[in-house]
């Protein structure tokens, strides 16, 4: 029997962790846990975990995109589909103050396209970064603009400048999208990752060390510690000489006795 995929998920906003929740009921070969928070404050419960017990952490815009800046994990996006857009854009048809949608370039463009078609007098803006949403919503203020419909970080700004909001949300349907597609990336790198854990173990039980490195010195493999540093600089430097010799023995006082390249 297959083990279950450990996935940690950081939902921007609460009532999407009663979405993950509930559609990964549907899922019995994932072990899901939720956090909630958007940006710094989902970066923060996220770095509560030992992350080497997960498979894939999966989260949505900004907080996304700040999550993958400090995981080496696979970092899943959690969709807005075409069907999600309808259902807010639908809702202000008959607004009569001046709407903006604010969000980033992805969902930006999607909205874009369903707006076009379906001739949908809305402008969209994009956010380039999560950090200058507070710049993008005080412009659009500025410009008479009275409704921001967009992710978390835009309706906590556009909240806090006074202005009426609505949340971009992802429906059950786009959370199992996702589901899916961890499903399948995790399902196909499993076998990958058991043999290099039983390569790893090996090289325990051997009380060897060994770095992989490509032909640039970036570290491939190996204990990326505080304490093989030294051993790991050496070997980096020996790289255009191993790459003549194609093999290459020396010896040097470091805390190794001695090693082989």
């Amino acid at each position: 029997m297959h083990r279950k995929f450990k996935i940690l998920a950081v939902a921007p906003y609460e009532s999407l962790k009663e979405v993950l929740l509930q559609t990964a009921k549907e899922y019995p070969q994932l072990d899901v846990t939720v956090e909630v928070g958007p940006i710094y404050e989902g970066l923060k419960k996220l770095q509560k975990y030992d992350l080497s017990q997960f498979d894939a952490v999966l989260s949505r815009g900004g907080t996304k995109m700040e999550i993958e800046k400090h995981t080496t994990l696979p970092v899943f996006k959690i969709p807005i589909s075409y069907f999600d857009l309808l259902n807010i854009i639908k809702l202000v048809e008959h607004y009569q103050g001046k709407i903006a949608i604010l969000t980033y370039e992805n969902i930006a463009n999607a909205a874009r396209v369903l707006c076009d078609l379906l001739h949908f007098p809305y402008n969209i803006f994009i956010i380039n970064e999560w950090h200058n949403a507070k710049e993008k919503v005080l412009q659009l203020k500025e410009q008479g603009y009275t409704l921001i419909i967009g992710d978390a970080v835009s309706v906590i700004q556009a909240e806090r400048l006074g202005l009426q909001s609505i949340l971009l949300t992802s429906s059950a349907a786009s959370v199992r999208e996702a589901y899916e597609h961890i499903l399948n990336v995790c399902s196909y790198v499993e076998p990958f990752r058991t043999d290099t854990s039983l390569f790893h173990q090996y090289c325990r039980s051997q009380q060897e060390t060994i770095f992989y490195f490509d032909r640039r010195g970036k570290l491939l493999y190996g204990e990326d510690s505080p304490g093989e540093q030294a051993l790991q600089s050496f070997c980096a430097h020996q790289i255009p000489a191993l790459e003549k010799e194609q093999q290459l023995i020396t010896q040097k006082h470091l805390r190794y006795p001695r090693f082989e390249l």
